[in-house]
């Protein structure tokens, strides 16, 4: 049931991207146990990696 769900979300994501090239689009995700990028032309999905007990900081974002 989950990975249907996340490729529903998938899908819509990047219709709505695609719909509207004027706004810049950055999903930021829970983790997984390896780290996961993607970028499309005005779609940035960014997934954490994590280890069991190692808190750390996987990015820092300027706005």
């Amino acid at each position: 049931m989950q990975y249907a769900w996340l490729t529903d979300i998938g899908d819509l994501l990047t219709t709505v991207a695609q719909q509207n090239p004027q706004i810049e689009f950055l999903v930021l995700c829970g983790h997984t146990h390896s780290e996961a990028n993607v970028c499309y032309s005005n779609l940035a999905i960014e997934v954490g990696q994590a280890e069991y007990c190692r808190l750390e900081i996987q990015k820092i974002i300027l706005v």
